[in-house]
This record gives structure tokens, C-alpha cells and sequence, in this order.
């Protein structure tokens, strides 16, 4: 009998309880307030965890970067932390996606200071960085987004000489206030290209796939096909010694 079948499969079982997924699908909705009323946005998001190969840095070395721009602390835990990968929905009922990474170019003066900058690519220098909405992230106080935030791009006419007008959902470092339960709720602002208001209201965000696998206690029956399973194999051992010796 094949004896490493069984420890596998129990392994397997063990191992399946802390699993974590790499891909993450969110619903979004903004509701603007005060002077903003009026500019809503819903839909979904598509992200993936941050990783080396992809966003060229260890997420160390980004949270450094975000922490000496923005000032904001955030915890080096590799799980919280999402890149977009897609978005869909609306905003003012315009139909959007998604804005890739913000880059540029740049042209500098003889005095080695930045003279022009020459936007290739996203919003607002958008990050594109998301943190999931769990109530296990170590980073939830923050909000769900940096301060550089995730920006789109209405579907628009452009041949008609029109620039489609593009936006960014970002968390201003520390901008919130306490709720009646005096917990820190953090602000969400949208700030458009056509004219750059920023819209401040209310930002909702709710994974419905993907995302972390809380650690669950391993069931009983995992630890009782385990020690079962232990017990075989020292069993057979002892039986098979004993074989040998005779």
C-alpha cells in the first residue's frame, strides 16, 4: 500500500484551512456630499496581489515610497495590498475603465531641476493600489485607497476634438474625521480632468470574489485523519522492523 497518499491528502486538508487567493473582484459605489452631491459613481473593480515581477519593487520598498510622499504608516503586509487590473461601471452615468499606472517623461534645465513633464500614461500620478476590504486588514484604518489613488477614463467621442475627462478615487493622508462611535472614518475625494473639483462623499467598496481566506481552525475531523494517519504509519514501521529482525 502506498503509504504517502494518505499523509498528503491530510496534509492537503490542513494546509487548504490558510489559503489565500491572488485575484480579487470588488463592487464600488461613490455617492458625493454636501457641495458634491450629484456626482455618483457604482461599479466593479478587478485587482491582483502586489507582486515584484509586475510592479517592480518588493511592497516594502512602495510603502516606503508612499510613507515619505504622503506621511502615511502603512504596515508591510502583503496581503492587503491589491493592484487593478480592471474596472467597469460609471461615473455620472458616463461609462468607464480602467487608467493604467501613471508615467511620465521629463526634460530637465541646466541646473539639473525638472523643466518639463510629459504625462505617457494614467491620472493624478494614480497608483493604481487597492486594499482590500476585510476587517482582518492591518491597514483598513487608512481607507481603501492611497493617496495617490486608482483613476479611470469616461468612453467618450474624441472625434469630436473632445478629451475624454478622466478620474481619480484617492484617500487624502489623514483627512477623516471620528464617527459618533468616535472611530476614524477616512474621506474619499474624486477629482476630475475637465476642470479638477474634487468631489468629496461616500465611498463603499465589498469584495464578492477572491480576496483572503480567513485561517479557520483545522476541523476536528482533520486532526483525527492526521493522528490516524501518524499511528498507521509508526504501526507499519514497527511491523515492518520487526519482519526485517526475524
Amino acid at each position: 500500500m502506498n503509504r504517502i497518499r494518505p499523509i498528503a491528502a491530510a496534509l492537503a486538508l490542513f494546509f487548504s484551512a490558510t489559503a489565500a487567493n491572488a485575484s480579487l473582484v470588488m463592487s464600488w459605489s461613490f455617492t458625493g456630499t454636501g457641495t458634491s452631491t450629484g456626482i455618483n459613481g457604482s461599479g466593479t473593480f478587478e485587482a491582483r496581489l502586489w507582486n515584484v515581477t509586475d510592479d517592480g519593487s518588493t511592497l516594502g520598498d512602495y510603502l516606503t515610497f508612499v510613507g515619505n510622499n504622503s506621511g502615511a504608516p502603512f504596515n508591510d503586509v502583503p496581503s492587503d495590498f491589491y493592484v487593478m487590473t480592471g474596472a467597469t461601471g460609471t461615473i455620472n452615468n458616463n461609462a468607464i475603465s480602467l487608467l493604467p499606472k501613471y508615467a511620465a517623461t521629463y526634460t530637465y534645465d541646466e541646473f539639473g531641476d525638472v523643466a518639463t513633464t510629459t504625462v505617457t500614461s494614467g491620472f493624478q500620478g494614480n497608483d493604481n493600489v487597492v486594499l482590500e476590504p476585510n476587517a482582518s486588514n492591518a491597514n483598513k484604518y487608512w481607507g481603501n485607497f492611497t493617496n495617490f489613488g486608482v483613476s479611470f477614463v469616461e468612453t467618450c467621442d474624441t472625434s469630436l476634438g473632445a478629451a475624454c475627462t478622466m478620474w481619480n478615487l484617492f484617500v487624502p493622508y489623514n483627512p477623516g474625521s471620528l464617527d459618533e462611535n468616535g472611530v476614524y472614518a477616512p474621506s474619499y475625494q474624486l477629482i476630475n480632468s475637465l476642470n479638477d473639483t474634487v468631489a468629496v462623499g461616500t465611498f463603499k467598496l465589498e469584495t464578492t470574489e477572491g480576496g483572503r481566506v480567513e485561517a479557520v481552525p483545522v476541523p476536528g475531523a482533520a486532526w483525527l485523519l492526521l493522528s490516524g494517519v501518524g499511528s498507521f504509519f509508526l504501526a507499519s514501521r514497527r511491523r515492518f522492523s520487526a519482519a526485517n529482525a526475524r
